[in-house]
């Protein structure tokens, strides 16, 4: 079993050591959401039947969440840092009132919600939004996806424990089509808090899968750093 191996180097040195090595890589695939906003769209095609057989009054309802999504992504590459915050908070308070409702209109309301607290650096009342929509779309893909990006919310609180917990929950989905980039994390996480022995049993969980995938190689290569760095021994 790999053994946490203790050294005279301040745990601060030692976390700008990690960030130098792998943080350009963290920053090119951070992927800030699974949910971004085009892609809200095209995901809740899984929802089709519940859509088309959805009474009008839903399906008015879910044209004018779709009309505030799209305010989002138009041109907002051509505005100023302040027309864009001011249009998030202006889409924040036009989304509020559709979070109250039930069912699909609501659930998509509330991620819609959390993104845009996202977006604002709001993140804990994004984490919040998160779970409520896993707590409601348990047996779908939308939950761990929302698990994910409420871990994603915890890391930028610098809440670490909640972080490493809702990624756990989303790499428990089987039908989590990024399991391998949550357990990276996870052991991304514990090697940049120094617990070198968790992150190296988290990225073996990776690799034993024998997978070819970023993460998979991703895990190999902090596995042999931290043998050949005398941070675990095997």
């Amino acid at each position: 079993m790999a053994k946490k191996i203790n050294s005279e180097m301040p745990a601060k040195e030692k976390k700008v050591s990690l960030s130098e090595k792998v943080g350009d890589f963290i920053q090119k695939y951070r992927f800030v959401f699974l949910t971004v906003l085009a892609l809200l769209v095209v995901g809740f095609v899984a929802y089709g039947v519940i859509y088309n057989s959805a009474s009008k009054k839903t399906s008015k309802l879910l044209s004018k969440i779709e009309k505030i999504e799209f305010s989002l992504l138009e041109n907002t590459s051509e505005l100023s840092e302040s027309e864009v915050s001011s249009l998030l908070d202006d889409s924040l308070k036009a989304v509020e009132e559709y979070t109250k409702s039930s069912g699909i209109v609501g659930i998509r309301a509330e991620l819609l919600k959390a993104d845009i607290c996202y977006k604002r650096s709001d993140y804990k009342n994004a984490c919040d939004s998160y779970l409520k929509v896993a707590s409601k779309t348990k047996g779908t893909y939308l939950c761990p996806i929302s698990y994910f990006n409420a871990a994603r919310s915890s890391e930028q609180l610098n809440d670490t424990t909640k972080a490493i917990e809702y990624y756990q929950m989303a790499a428990n989905d089987k039908e989590f089509v990024n399991i391998n980039q949550a357990l990276f994390s996870i052991g991304r996480i514990k090697e940049s808090s120094l617990d070198y022995e968790g992150a190296y049993e988290t990225y073996e969980k990776i690799v034993s899968k024998n997978e070819s995938d970023t993460w998979s190689n991703l895990a190999k290569t902090r596995i042999l750093t931290l043998e050949l760095e005398g941070k675990v021994n095997k």
